[in-house]
């Protein structure tokens, strides 16, 4: 699917990842406890950072829906 799709997908409480990711990324939508902001969170291999598109995925069309 398209990262647009893939973001629906996100909005709708759903993780995602690129197939090419082959399980080792996914991202959700994780809220700042302190300011309420949410923002796209990656997890992978046990740790957890901000995510910020770059391009590539941006214009990818491999996107999915992960468990």
């Amino acid at each position: 699917m398209s990262f647009s799709d893939a973001l629906e997908c996100l909005k709708e409480g759903r993780a995602i990842a690129r197939s090419r990711w082959k399980g080792s990324y996914r991202l959700s939508i994780e809220e700042n406890e302190l300011t309420g902001v949410e923002y796209i969170h990656t997890t992978a291999q046990g740790t957890s950072n901000h995510y910020i598109p770059n391009q590539s995925d941006i214009l990818a069309d491999d996107w999915e829906m992960v468990a």
